[in-house]
């Protein structure tokens, strides 16, 4: 048996607190200079305070959609469907919504608890720091794990992607592309468990979870690019590593088994999303939409790119720069995967200024339903921050000669072009004081450049000349890193804290809410829905395409009256519409009434009565959506005696129609996804309901259920027989609940699984049969 040797000193306080202090100091110290990074933001002094930047997507869209989404929670309904926005947008459905991203659900139910009275914005803004400070920590996790690097190594590489310029630029104001961003080290590091452990089904089931997460976060074309990187990844540590050959069978079935966990997990959302992306905008877009990218000479935004553009996502730090060339040639079998990884992302960055977009365009599935293929950037980054990880390793590794020698000659050619980028800076100064050109950024990043290249360059000949590893070698190159991009990202989208909703004057006069309005970019997108207003419009890029179309084609004088818009928000001087057509109108405010300026304008075409639902005796149908638009533009169409089409007409049974000549229809309730309205026919009629049509309405005509038929190219239309009928009009997630239902059988698989391999001898590769990546 065994003797069992108790040391009392390995119980002694401060020898628990030096073991807990080895292991949580990279985890401290990230937090620390995440708070002094954020601190800005943090800070309860008003005086001092930041926010992100307001008058754009981070406040008019995500957090615009967490206010219409929470005040829906916070009565107990979920937000399948809201009103104020497209005359009824599903918004469950639509990824931008982020409803169902487990940490946006929680911060609402914890709002609700609290009896928040709207969404706040400090909310928000915690939601986004604590994804830059989990995409950091477990970047670190996943650097340790998979490449066995020591702890400062691993923090490097960190804090280079947590603080670099994808994740706290554009990323930032787009939530749902950091959120989603944030998982991509989390989901490499389960695929490396899933591809190297015998025991992977817990794997697996990690895998499964973590892409759930990242799909619920609402970004479809950032999770396309982490399911290229994590597959290309998987394949790598599965054959790539194994000391033994590898068939295919397990590899395919861990993959199968993961990606129906994810799948599984993932369908209260993704059932709803798939319908809702084939009846949306998005469903077909063309090359030129989705081509846009990079220009080829925004190489330059590696080094310095405020006077290019305002955003800075492929900006690193140099000394991030520095250490993935110094990766390549002391590592090159350990990082090639990356470097291979970023330059594909390079490559297609540039959209259709370069060929190689063009072949995933026609290749690579996904490539041709997103556009702004500038996103990836976000893979660029990541992978050179891995590279430079792996090569600040292999620098505080005892070097040969021949890795000093080119420590030693990197380092002077740094320390020469940063002679020369000095130079430059002092002949720009010169040049602004003489003729106060606004260069002064210029100037001023060429001054960060050029310190962190003469930085950069003595470490690396300081370092080239030493046989140990200089003392503090490490801490200075990682303060170099964070002086640098403390100075560039640090302030890039922030702004002095102000009301995200100021009050709008152009709204106080409108006391009827009740009725839509129509915002012609008097005001921002979603402002007058957050401000307990309906509007024709919206601010989400993905809408109905039947709604988006009939917003376009349809003549303005049609559209105000089947919309159900009473007032018009617009610079315009008057209401005459661009086919000639005068609407009646009374204005009731302007900005400044001596000059042009934004206008509120009440509409008074007649009659004056008819609401969200009116019944027409007289339907028409037509075969193509060129011959409604053409009907509808016709100066004798009248939208409340005629409606329009697709397909076989329904309403009337007998062969010889019966119109009626004696109709009314009232709204007797209404609320988000439900309508009743009760209705008088003298025979069998079309009522139409002035909302946005899809398919999850119902209509319960007299009891009896029945489908709503698409009406005058986007609203809905229900067939209603002669005499008195009620008509209930119900949004049903359908799909939703199937979802549920299939999450809740995944979940239960899942731990039988678990229960069943635990018990299992295990399959597949031990530990000690892949090859370390790092020796």
């Amino acid at each position: 048996m065994k003797a069992w040797n108790f040391d009392p000193t390995s119980w002694h306080p401060i020898a628990i607190a030096r073991r807990c202090l080895d292991q949580t100091w990279p985890f401290l110290s990230m937090m620390t200079l995440w708070i002094f990074f954020f601190w800005r933001i943090l800070t309860p002094n008003l005086n001092d305070r930041l926010t992100f930047l307001l008058n754009g997507d981070f406040t008019l869209q995500f957090l615009a959609y967490r206010q219409l989404g929470f005040h829906q929670l916070a009565q107990g309904l979920m937000p399948f469907v809201e009103e104020c926005i497209y005359s009824g947008h599903p918004f469950l459905a639509d990824p931008q919504s982020q409803i169902l991203y487990p940490p946006v659900l929680a911060i609402m139910t914890l709002g609700r608890i609290l009896h928040w009275v709207e969404y706040p914005l400090r909310a928000l803004e915690w939601e986004v720091m604590v994804h830059v400070l989990f995409s950091g920590i477990s970047l670190f996790a996943f650097l340790r794990r998979a490449f066995n690097l020591g702890k400062p190594s691993a923090l490097f590489g960190a804090c280079g992607f947590m603080f670099g310029g994808f994740i706290n630029g554009y990323a930032t104001l787009q939530t749902g592309i950091l959120e989603t961003a944030a998982w991509l080290p989390m989901l490499l590091l389960a695929l490396h468990g899933l591809a190297t452990t015998k025991r992977w089904f817990p794997a697996a089931c990690a895998t499964g979870l973590i892409l759930a997460c990242a799909f619920l976060a609402g970004h479809p074309q950032t999770l396309l690019f982490e399911l290229y990187v994590g597959g290309a990844a998987f394949v790598f540590w599965t054959f790539g590593l194994s000391s033994k050959p590898t068939g295919l069978r397990l590899p395919v079935t861990k993959i199968i088994i993961a990606g129906l966990l994810t799948i599984g997990l993932s369908a209260p959302q993704l059932i709803p999303e798939l319908a809702f992306a084939q009846a949306s905008t998005r469903a077909a877009i063309s090359y030129a939409e989705a081509s846009n990218g990079f220009q080829l000479s925004d190489l330059w935004m590696f080094l310095l790119n405020d006077n290019f553009t305002f955003w800075q996502p492929l900006y690193v730090g140099i000394a991030t720069l520095t250490l993935a060339v110094i990766g390549v040639s002391l590592r090159w079998r350990h990082v090639w995967l990356w470097v291979a990884i970023g330059g594909i992302a390079l490559l297609l960055s540039y959209g259709a200024n370069a060929i190689f977009y063009d072949v995933a365009f026609w290749v690579a599935p996904g490539f041709a339903q997103f556009r702004s293929q500038e996103r990836a950037a976000f893979i660029i980054s990541f992978a050179l921050c891995i590279v430079a990880a792996v090569g600040l390793d292999a620098v505080v590794q005892p070097l040969s000669e021949r890795s000093r020698e080119l420590c030693r000659a990197f380092g002077l050619r740094l320390l020469e072009w940063s002679v020369v980028v000095l130079a430059g800076t002092i002949a720009m100064r010169i040049y602004l004081a003489a003729t106060h050109a606004d260069l002064l950024q210029l100037a001023n990043r060429l001054a960060i450049l050029f310190m962190g290249m003469a930085l950069c360059g003595g470490l690396l000949l300081w370092r080239g000349h030493k046989q140990g590893l200089p003392a503090g070698w490490t801490v200075l190159i990682l303060v170099v890193l964070l002086g640098d991009l403390f100075s560039v990202t640090r302030l890039t989208i922030t702004q002095p804290f102000a009301n995200p909703f100021p009050h709008q004057a152009l709204l106080d006069v409108i006391s009827d809410k009740s009725a839509r309005i129509n915002n012609q970019n008097a005001l921002d997108l979603n402002v007058a829905c957050v401000n307990g207003y309906r509007e024709v419009g919206g601010g989400s890029p993905i809408s109905l395409k039947t709604y988006a179309t009939f917003l376009a084609r349809a003549p303005e004088d049609v559209l105000t009256k089947v919309l159900n818009v009473r007032h018009t928000l617009t610079w315009r001087q008057n209401m005459t519409t661009p086919e000639g057509r005068a609407i009646p109108y009374k204005q009731l405010s302007a900005d400044d009434p001596d000059k042009p300026s934004r206008r509120t304008y009440e509409l008074l075409w007649q009659p004056d009565m008819v609401g969200e639902a009116w019944i027409v005796p007289e339907v028409t149908s037509v075969g193509s959506e060129d011959a409604l638009y053409d009907a509808l533009r016709s100066e004798k169409f009248d939208p409340f005696g005629e409606a329009f089409t697709y397909g076989a007409l329904t309403i009337n049974a007998a062969a010889t129609r019966t119109i009626a000549t004696k109709y009314q229809a009232g709204v007797e309730g209404t609320s988000a996804g439900y309508l009743k309205v009760a209705a008088f026919s003298n025979a069998p009629a079309l009522l139409v309901i002035s909302r946005a049509y899809y398919a999850n309405w119902i209509a319960i005509v007299n009891g009896v259920e029945l489908r709503p038929i698409l009406t005058d190219g986007a609203l809905i239309g229900v067939p209603i027989p002669s005499g008195q009928s009620t008509i209930e009009l119900s949004f049903r997630p359908t799909d939703f609940y199937v979802g549920l239902a299939i999450l809740a059988l995944t979940v239960v698989c899942a731990m039988i699984g678990l229960v069943v391999f635990q018990r299992s001898p295990p399959v597949g590769s031990p530990d000690r049969d892949t090859k370390t990546i790092v020796p």
